[in-house]
């Protein structure tokens, strides 16, 4: 198994790293190690978290909202309610498979 986890980590430090291949290889040997936390994490990476709550918080985004002007091109939108502003400013990725984006 050594061999295996010095593979995974020059694959990591490498230049053309693919992440999903890690991820798949890390699946692997966390498995077979049975570190079972760390496996249930690289799974939700891979496939999208079950649900909003067990989302963490690296995965929520905040975009910039703008509207498209003829005369001007993209504006930023202003909303003066700072609450509706923050919730539609907000994107989460809790559910997106890392393999199709």
């Amino acid at each position: 198994m050594g061999s295996v986890v010095l593979d995974l980590q020059q694959e990591i430090i490498s230049k053309n790293c693919d992440v999903v291949n890690v991820l798949r290889k890390a699946h692997l040997i966390a498995s077979k190690l049975e570190l079972n936390e760390f496996d249930n994490w690289i799974v939700n990476e891979l496939n999208g978290y079950p649900s909003q709550k067990d989302c963490p918080d690296y995965r929520n985004v905040r975009v910039v909202l703008k509207g498209y002007n003829p005369y001007r091109g993209w504006i930023p939108i202003i909303i003066k309610h700072s609450e509706l502003e923050k919730e539609l400013s907000k994107k989460n990725y809790c559910s997106v498979d890392i393999r199709n984006i």
